[in-house]
């Protein structure tokens, strides 16, 4: 068969035919529902307001080779999508799994197939974002992680608060006008972070690392009111999974009017505004203060009713010892007066009695001492005639007389002839005087018993 048998189409007839097969297959009038996971959300907050979503089918055997749906809401019906899904505090992200009604629309300038959204099934949304915050729920009470910081003590006075905020919020100020306005000093590290938003959850998840590292007393993450939407972030598991992990207390102020986020639930604490939040951190300080005014009002009740009975005890004690101290001294004084007179007594009769005892000691003392006396002067007497008879000089008066030798400077008493030598000097004592005269000759006596 040769080309020119052939009628080729034209590219525009081809869409035109194209089109003419898709509309008669997919009329606008058939209600057409597509179930598929988000693989992307584009420009969900475009400038022109038109949402771009990317569709894929999560059971198919290949997921890289997935065919994908092109689904597109222009921007009047997506201002109504939108506004319905926020109020059931839905946001469209990657990974959700959704189930979508519209129609086929062949754009026939790219050879495009699209879906044109015009609505959401939000029944087996929400269906499904509750049974995902059960299961969540479960995961986080299987890992102990529910009542995890709920253990840990929140100090009397928790004056060191770390933050975890956008600063410039209507939350943030709040939060911060109910500690500053306290007069307490708080010592508050803030740590800026996005609380909304697809990058939300990372934001807050750094912060609370931050606040990990610093030495607090509780943690604090605000956030004002806002849509179901808007407080999303609140139910993300790595957000509840730092919460439950802190180790510090964290205090969750959540401006929320409807169901607990599940960071309320794994937080220490949590209240439904920033600024209770606030106001309860500045009650417990004032709770402690007047528990501290208290106790010392308490204490100095105490110490007075004690000084008053001490007081009371102590003068009637004194009185007690004043009579029992006069009794026991009239006791003893009658005690130590009739020892006294007994003692006078007994020591006149004792000093008479030894006053006779001393006269005659005294007599034979004197008794004694004469005769004493009278022996030793006879004693005496005989001792100096005894000494006169032997006294040299006494001797030489009667005739006898004393001979030294001249030795040197000395002299020594003559014996015997065998005591000097011819030529000596000798010195002759006599009664009245001295003579001295030298050895001319030696004439040695015989002895009567020599032959």
């Amino acid at each position: 068969m040769s080309i020119s048998s052939k009628t080729p189409f034209s590219i525009s007839s081809l869409y035109a035919e194209l089109n003419s097969v898709i509309s008669s297959a997919f009329p606008r009038s058939r209600e057409l529902w597509v179930k598929g996971e988000i693989q992307k959300v584009s420009d969900y907050f475009h400038k022109s307001g038109h949402c771009y979503i990317d569709l894929v089918d999560p059971d198919y055997p290949d997921p890289a080779k997935a065919p994908v749906l092109r689904v597109k809401c222009w921007k009047q019906t997506w201002s109504v999508v939108r506004s319905r899904l926020s109020q059931e505090g839905i946001e469209l992200a990657d990974g959700m799994n959704v189930i979508i009604s519209g129609y086929i629309d062949f754009y026939q300038v790219k050879g495009e197939v699209s879906l044109i959204l015009e609505n959401v099934d939000l029944e087996s949304l929400l269906g499904r974002l509750a049974l995902e915050r059960k299961r969540l729920i479960e995961a986080l009470s299987k890992e102990g992680l529910m009542d995890l910081n709920k253990s840990l003590p929140i100090p009397p006075v928790p004056l060191k608060v770390g933050l975890v905020a956008s600063p410039g919020t209507e939350g943030y100020s709040d939060f911060i006008g109910q500690l500053t306005n306290s007069g307490y000093g708080f010592h508050i590290v803030v740590v800026p972070a996005q609380v909304q938003g697809s990058l939300a959850a990372r934001s807050i998840v750094a912060g609370l690392d931050t606040l990990a590292g610093y030495e607090l007393d509780v943690a604090v993450i605000v956030r004002g009111g806002g849509s179901k939407a808007d407080l999303l972030t609140f139910d993300d598991a790595s957000v509840a999974r730092r919460v439950a992990t802190m180790p510090i207390p964290v205090l969750a102020g959540i401006g929320h009017t409807g169901d607990e986020s599940i960071v309320d639930l794994v937080a220490n604490s949590s209240f439904i505004t920033p600024t209770s939040c606030g106001r309860w951190l500045v009650e417990a300080v004032d709770t402690y203060m007047e528990y501290m005014q208290s106790s010392a009002e308490r204490i100095s009740s105490l110490a007075m009713e004690s000084i008053t009975y001490a007081e009371n005890y102590f003068a009637t004690l004194s009185g007690k010892i004043a009579t029992g101290g006069s009794r026991v001294l009239d006791n003893q004084s009658r005690i130590i007066t009739g020892l006294a007179n007994k003692l006078t007594s007994q020591t006149l009769v004792h000093l008479v009695r030894e006053r006779e005892m001393l006269k005659h000691i005294g007599r034979q003392l004197s008794d004694s001492a004469t005769r004493a006396i009278s022996f030793d002067a006879t004693t005496l007497e005989n001792a100096r005639r005894l000494v006169l008879a032997y006294d040299p000089i006494h001797q030489i008066k009667r005739g006898y007389s004393i001979t030294w030798v001249v030795d040197g400077e000395g002299k020594r008493i003559i014996r015997s002839v065998r005591d000097t030598s011819l030529g000596d000097t000798i010195i002759t004592r006599l009664g009245d005087g001295d003579i001295q005269s030298e050895v001319s000759s030696l004439n040695q006596a015989s002895s009567s018993n020599d032959s």
